[in-house]
């Protein structure tokens, strides 16, 4: 008696089943990488792993950000920057998510504290253009495009959408 199931060798249906699987979790992903930070987040904390990992380099010479164990273990640590500063957001009016997990990036505390401050990102990225030539590789080693993330337009809500994006592409690679 030969098999009636409809899904009897049938790859195509499991291979569709499986990226619907991966495109509702990328948008999850999406969603939750907009939320806000939280050093004691579970979560948060594989996202920051995931950071760490890429070897995030500094915005003004392309060397390594040093990574202080006994700063990252709180949420207001220096190593954490926004990279859309919140006191930027709040000038702006668009300050809802400006504590998203998708708008931190690690960096020392100099740069963070004493170079950046709340400066509008396409005034402080454009500094670094000048001291760093190799500010796009630079940048993506904390998960950021130059070209098309809405940094020269001070476009906060595209920088979100399209980090979060990113960051939600190498968690899908890591399970």
């Amino acid at each position: 008696m030969a098999n009636s199931s409809p899904f009897r060798n049938n790859t195509l249906f499991f291979t569709v089943c499986f990226l619907g699987v991966l495109y509702k979790a990328k948008e999850y992903f999406i969603d939750t990488l907009k939320q806000n930070f939280s050093a004691s987040n579970a979560f948060d904390k594989a996202v920051l792993c995931i950071m760490a990992y890429a070897d995030p380099k500094k915005f003004n010479d392309n060397s390594k950000v040093r990574l202080d164990n006994s700063y990252l273990s709180v949420s207001t640590s220096k190593n954490y920057h926004h990279f859309f500063p919140k006191a930027y957001l709040k000038r702006s009016k668009n300050d809802e998510y400006a504590n998203a997990l998708a708008n931190m990036t690690l960096v020392d505390d100099y740069l963070n504290k004493r170079v950046i401050q709340d400066k509008e990102p396409k005034k402080y990225i454009s500094d670094f253009q000048k001291e760093n030539l190799d500010l796009e590789e630079t940048l993506k080693s904390h998960f950021i495009h130059l070209s098309d993330f809405g940094i020269f337009e001070n476009d906060y809500d595209l920088f979100l959408e399209k980090r979060a994006s990113l960051l939600a592409d190498e968690i899908l690679k890591r399970i």
